[in-house]
């Protein structure tokens, strides 16, 4: 964006609405489609430079946006490995791990889609239980252990783990 706005200054404020398009697509509608959309719409721009980026191709928009996510995965190949989340939802093993677990041991989400692992030694425990990196004891107030996130104590029993 700035490379276009150095050379032509007048453009900003479609650039500005042309990112904010991409940022609404890419929040709507599910998969790749809006890097696909901004991938085609950034071709037919290098060929016709004086196309209105704030205004959106209708026709492309269609073409991408009313196929399913798993259509343009076969059709685009080069964007089937874009940007990763943090959460997955494929059960695969490269999804983090949850700290709601880690932290007390227990975790109420349903379903969690973090994997219930240490996250120090990836042992099938939570870290408050880690015996290979053991927790600090955490520091006396007035007597007494600060209580944990979830006001009780940092330890359950298993049966209430998932």
């Amino acid at each position: 964006m700035s490379v276009l706005i150095d050379k032509f200054p007048t453009r900003s404020q479609e650039l500005l609405q042309y990112v904010s398009l991409i940022r609404y697509a890419a929040r709507v509608h599910k998969g790749l489609g809006w890097a696909i959309y901004d991938f085609k719409f950034r071709q037919k721009a290098s060929v016709n430079k004086s196309i209105n980026w704030s205004v959106v191709d209708t026709q492309l928009w269609l073409t991408i946006f009313t196929v399913s996510p798993a259509i343009l995965k076969e059709e685009y190949p080069l964007f089937s490995n874009g940007p990763q989340r943090n959460v997955s939802t494929t059960g695969d093993a490269n999804r983090g791990t949850c700290n709601f677990y880690n932290r007390s041991g227990t975790c109420n989400r349903d379903p969690c889609y973090f994997r219930h692992v240490c996250n120090r030694c990836s042992g099938l425990h939570p870290r408050v239980d880690c015996p290979v990196h053991p927790v600090r004891q955490p520091e006396r107030e007035g007597g007494r252990h600060r209580e944990s996130d979830h006001g009780g104590s940092s330890k359950s029993s298993s049966s209430h783990r998932k």
